[in-house]
């Protein structure tokens, strides 16, 4: 079995290692996208697979050829940076993929800045593939961001996002085709108007810098009350403080909000422990739809909101099978190819630990259970 996936710049073949030249020198069938495609020497006759929007069924169907032939995939710097190579890991077995990655986006933008990666103030997202809301728990005072652009309208879109937050004055560099024939670095602040005049191929650099009057937010429970959209009905901050402290979210754990009312306790789970998951079962229509704002607005986009009675019959019940307050991005690129958050299986959730934290309902004023399963 010989799978070959080769991490390649802006810079093309030429800024290949010799060990990933030599891979791609042996390759009987190469898959990539049209951009990386247009980077081999124009004689080339071997077999290509273009990637097309659906990735699995392009995968199944180079899939029997490995088992016989060299095959190798072409994708942006490195592939295990919110890349191809995460999913194609997950689907042949690490022992089955040799990865030989280039630069990262986030490595050229860091050099560029002069910003070490190690910084703790440092923080490098993507917005490729992923929601734009995800980035608004990284906004922060005297945070510096590398944010990994969907396309040419994101750097304006950061921008405004920036703004609503009250970080007017934010530094940008809007960093494209970095280590090609293209690059170019535009430094601007957030107020400008910024405009769209950018290649699709973009990283943007941000310090984050806030308005003299602003009130930042922390990621620490109890988040003041106005925080939150809701209808005078919400469990104060005290009792949030209270409950996500007993709760103590871990890694991977996932928590059930029943009852969620304006979703208070599933955001704040998610703001403290982003690795966490959480499904919010709210019956109210209108709640349900305010729970999707709440999730966006405070930068947690992946909340999973279920707007009907507790289903006691889906013991079994997964994320991703159900409404996420922000619009499903599912990679349709190679470049954008980060699998969505591992489900739970039944089997563990049958066998995890509950807890159950009694707090005044948003839902109805009498007292409501929401369960962490973890």
């Amino acid at each position: 079995m010989s799978l070959t996936v080769i991490g390649i710049g802006d810079d093309g073949i030429d800024g290949l290692s010799a060990r990933a030249r030599a891979h791609l020198a042996d390759a009987e069938l190469i898959v990539g996208s049209p951009r990386h495609l247009a980077m081999l020497p124009t004689h080339n006759s071997r077999t290509h697979i273009i990637w097309s929007k659906d990735l699995g069924a392009d995968i199944e169907t180079f899939a029997p050829r490995i088992q016989s032939e060299q095959v190798v995939v072409l994708a942006s710097g490195d592939p295990l940076m919110y890349g191809i190579g995460n999913r194609l890991l997950g689907h042949f077995g690490a022992d089955n993929v040799l990865v030989l990655p280039n630069a990262s986006a986030f490595s050229l933008a860091a050099a560029r800045m002069g910003w070490p990666l190690s910084d703790p103030m440092l923080s490098c997202v993507s917005i490729h593939g992923l929601p734009l809301q995800s980035l608004a728990l990284h906004i922060q005072p005297g945070v510096k961001l590398l944010v990994l652009s969907r396309d040419n309208e994101s750097p304006a879109q950061i921008a405004k996002m920036l703004c609503t937050m009250g970080y007017n004055d934010s530094p940008m560099s809007i960093l494209e085709c970095m280590d090609g024939d293209r690059e170019k670095r535009t430094d601007t602040v957030a107020k400008d108007d910024i405009g769209d005049a950018f290649q699709n191929l973009n990283t943007v650099a941000v310090q984050c810098v806030a308005n003299a009057d602003l009130q930042p937010l922390s990621h620490s429970p109890g988040l003041p009350d106005d925080a939150f959209a809701h209808d005078g009905t919400i469990t104060k901050r005290e009792v949030r403080a209270i409950t996500l402290a007993a709760l103590a979210p871990l890694p991977g754990d996932m928590l059930w909000d029943i009852g969620a009312g304006n979703g208070t306790i599933a955001i704040e789970w998610l703001r403290v422990e982003r690795r966490a998951h959480a499904l919010a079962f709210e019956k109210n229509s209108v709640r349900a739809d305010r729970i999707c704002a709440n999730a966006l607005a405070l930068g947690v986009p992946a909340l999973q909101v279920i707007p009907e009675h507790f289903p006691l019959s889906h013991d079994g019940i997964e994320p991703r099978r159900h409404r996420p307050a922000s619009p499903s991005h599912h990679a349709t690129s190679p470049d954008s190819a980060e699998p969505p958050p591992a489900s739970v299986p039944a089997a563990r959730l049958s066998s995890l630990r509950e807890l159950s934290w009694q707090t005044p309902s948003e839902s109805s004023g009498t007292s409501t259970s929401s369960t962490g399963l973890k």
